[in-house]
């Protein structure tokens, strides 16, 4: 991650980083620059226009939910500099988060399941129970 960032200190805007404005992700993007570094922050979409964007070498960095992206991981198709995570996840032990490397960017995403008022509580059910 530090050769990144220094990178992109040493060319500000030529290293292409993939956050959807107004989105999370452009709120991370931002929190990375604000650590001094210089990304051209391009939207291209959601988080599968993002992967399609760096599969395809359109832009250099891009920040996509883990389950996406393990197995590009997996195959060396892609390399992870770190989670935005506070702590290490279990899927990925070995990979340390963005803060451990030394900047102060942490991002905890959590999701949630919502359903209009008046769902039958069997289809919730069904959503949290991995044998439905």
């Amino acid at each position: 991650m530090s050769d990144l960032i220094d990178a992109t200190k040493e060319d500000p805007g030529a290293f292409g980083l993939t956050p959807n404005t107004g989105a999370t992700t452009y709120l991370v993007g931002a929190l990375l620059n604000n650590t001094g570094a210089g990304f051209n922050f391009v939207d291209v979409g959601g988080s599968a226009d993002r992967l399609a964007a760096v599969l395809g070498g359109n832009v250099d960095v891009s920040q996509n939910p883990l389950g996406q992206v393990k197995p590009y991981f997996d195959n060396r198709e892609l390399r992870g500099l770190g989670s935005l995570s506070e702590a290490r996840t279990a899927a990925l032990p070995d990979a340390p988060t963005i803060a451990e490397q030394g900047y102060d960017v942490a991002f905890q995403y959590s999701y949630f399941y919502l359903f209009p008022k008046g769902t039958a509580q069997e289809v919730g059910d069904q959503v949290f129970d991995p044998t439905a």
